[in-house]
């Protein structure tokens, strides 16, 4: 003899509505918190465009100038280098694309002319398969005056991942393969790229920078939040907001009787109504 199967179905988990207004309270000021942080970066990132735009377009600095600017005044301040190239101790940065192309930076060592310690400078970008053309043109190249975007990272690091080939243009890492001190800035040599365009200009290894571009979309990000915070708002009203009460069924013993009244005295219009009456047994 088999057992019934259970004809009870279990009720449907709910949260209680008391339970459910503070857990949507809360998501809704966490959604809006972020919305309003995404429209404070934006800002913030605003500003230090506008801040490292002026420091481009203020006047070259001299070495001595640059040693005698604090660190965090000299990213993306231009200065101009006289010097001699120590081109064995060069620095390849692999992995670097332009204008899709698979290709390399180079890092030189300039040894100033004054003395002191070295710079780490930036000579340009070069296809992978223009690498031995591109190296031995810098090679033959020793005295050297040049010009060029300083970079400063007080943050992050490279790493080597052989002997002489790192992940990245960070000054202070790369100093480390130096046998001599170095400054812990750098420079990207060349001029700046107002445009970047679809191939290589000029000769190589191509040698430019570019402005500080945010290219973080911080107001889409912020709408986003605002429109999910809005969305969790009108869910939550239409399942929290109290339904109507359903009809109350008939009296016991009791029935329904629907009454049909038909035309006037013009005899062109109907009427009908309907009428909840109770019988008693």
């Amino acid at each position: 003899m088999t057992a019934e199967p259970p004809t009870d179905t279990p009720a449907r988990f709910q949260l209680r509505p008391a339970l459910m207004l503070p857990l949507v309270a809360i998501a809704f000021v966490a959604l809006i918190s972020l919305g309003l942080w995404q429209f404070t970066r934006m800002n913030e990132k605003r500003d230090l465009e506008e801040r490292l735009g002026d420091r481009i377009a203020a006047a070259s600095l001299t070495l001595a100038a640059a040693a005698a600017t604090p660190l965090d005044d000299l990213d993306y301040r231009r200065v101009t280098i006289d010097g001699r190239w120590d081109f064995d101790a060069a620095i390849t940065i692999r992995g670097r694309f332009r204008f899709g192309i698979s290709g390399e930076e180079v890092i030189v060592p300039l040894l100033p002319a004054d003395g002191g310690a070295a710079i780490l400078v930036n000579r340009g970008w070069y296809p992978t398969t223009e690498r031995e053309v591109t190296r031995t043109t810098l090679a033959a190249e020793s005295a050297a005056s040049i010009e060029g975007l300083i970079r400063y990272f007080s943050k992050g690091a490279a790493s080597e991942i052989a002997p002489g080939v790192w992940t990245r243009f960070h000054p202070q890492s790369l100093a480390s393969s130096l046998s001599y001190s170095a400054q812990p800035w750098g420079v990207v040599e060349g001029e700046l790229l107002e445009r970047q365009p679809l191939t290589p200009l000029g000769t190589l290894p191509a040698q430019d920078y570019a402005a500080f571009d945010d290219t973080v979309t911080h107001l889409e990000y912020a709408l986003t939040w605002f429109g999910l915070a809005i969305a969790l708002v009108v869910t939550a009203t239409v399942r929290l907001w109290p339904s109507p009460a359903p009809l109350s069924p008939p009296p016991p013993g009791g029935c329904m009787i629907a009454v049909r009244l038909e035309g006037d005295i013009h005899g062109w219009q109907t009427a009908e109504r309907t009428s909840r009456l109770g019988l008693g047994n």
